[in-house]
């Protein structure tokens, strides 16, 4: 049985990465429970979804997992209970709610270290998220084309900032943004400022919230990840799809950046312009190198080991529920 956050979930990548490991549970045979108050119209889905007020702790089960935020309807629960976290902190008391867990689960070492610095949890178990990766099927790049796909306030000012001085090298890279809030739920998208900052510098193509095909498809299209990030990202699925889509990843060093991207890291605070001039130089540098798709390849190759789902499966098999 597993717990959804407050109930719904919503479409970021914590969540779908909630919703394939459901869906890859099912059909590895196991009988999988959704609390998740499951909205009228969203589709069928492979597993079980129930209302989360319907949760009784006295049923029975095998394992309860605990996704994002601490909930007091598992204290009375016998089974081993796993909480499986996304988030710094989201609601509720972390440190008490650490002591009701069997294993904790966090997706990066880095959100390991932050919670034992945070609130003195130790002993968690990081595990990568998956990504989707049967839904990346190849297609032809566009030349000299760069994607950003994170939300705005993680360093998007700085790539629409710096994107002109690569036109200046090479005039037809172009940068596609797929930045949205929407994607956390809002309803509006939030991001006028950035749209019409976007506006006025030849080369972008502000798409905004798009349909997830359209998006794998954006990824699969472009050659380099400019992500000048100024945010502690937990894990970065958006990173590590890249690298799925032989897409190169130039990011900076913020938070799990140096374990989940296996690209190009760049040290440094984003903010400042010599950082900002090394993020130029590197990425006209790869634009320009004749062994740029040999570089991709070999990341993807890499991220397939690593972030596929069977990979993931083994993982959370190993580590997690055989060690309880």
């Amino acid at each position: 049985d597993i717990f959804g956050e407050t109930g719904r979930v919503g479409v970021g990548g914590a969540e779908l990465a909630l919703l394939t490991m459901c869906e890859a549970w099912t059909k590895a045979g196991h009988e999988v429970v959704l609390f998740n108050d499951p909205r009228r119209g969203q589709g069928s889905s492979p597993f079980e979804q129930r209302m989360v007020d319907s949760f009784q702790a006295g049923e029975k089960r095998d394992f309860l997992i605990v996704f994002r935020s601490p909930n007091q309807k598992i204290y009375r629960v016998e089974s081993p209970r796993i909480w499986w976290s996304c988030d710094q902190h989201t609601v509720g008391d972390f440190r008490h709610f650490a002591q009701f867990a069997n294993k904790i689960v966090t997706i990066s070492p880095f959100h390991s270290d932050h919670f034992n610095a945070a609130y003195q949890i130790e002993n968690t178990v990081s595990i990568d998220l998956p990504v989707r990766s049967w839904e990346y099927e190849t297609i032809e790049k566009i030349p000299n084309r760069l994607i950003f796909t994170s939300v705005p306030d993680r360093g998007l000012e700085i790539a629409l900032k710096t994107f002109p001085r690569i036109r200046e090298v090479i005039p037809d890279a172009t940068l596609v943004v797929t930045s949205d809030y929407r994607l956390w739920g809002a309803t509006s998208p939030m991001n006028d400022a950035y749209v019409r900052q976007a506006m006025s510098i030849d080369g972008v193509q502000f798409l905004g919230g798009v349909p997830r095909k359209r998006l794998v498809q954006e990824q699969l299209k472009a050659q380099i990840h400019y992500y000048p990030c100024i945010y502690d990202e937990l894990f970065c699925i958006a990173v590590a799809e890249s690298q799925i889509a032989a897409t190169l990843p130039i990011t900076s060093t913020r938070g799990a950046l140096p374990t989940t991207n296996m690209g190009v890291l760049i040290a440094g605070n984003p903010a400042d312009q010599r950082c900002q001039d090394v993020f130029v130089e590197t990425a006209i540098k790869y634009l320009q190198a004749d062994y740029l798709p040999k570089v991709q390849l070999e990341v993807q190759q890499r991220a397939f080991e690593r972030f596929s789902i069977d990979s993931i499966l083994k993982e959370w098999q190993e580590r997690v529920f055989d060690a309880i």
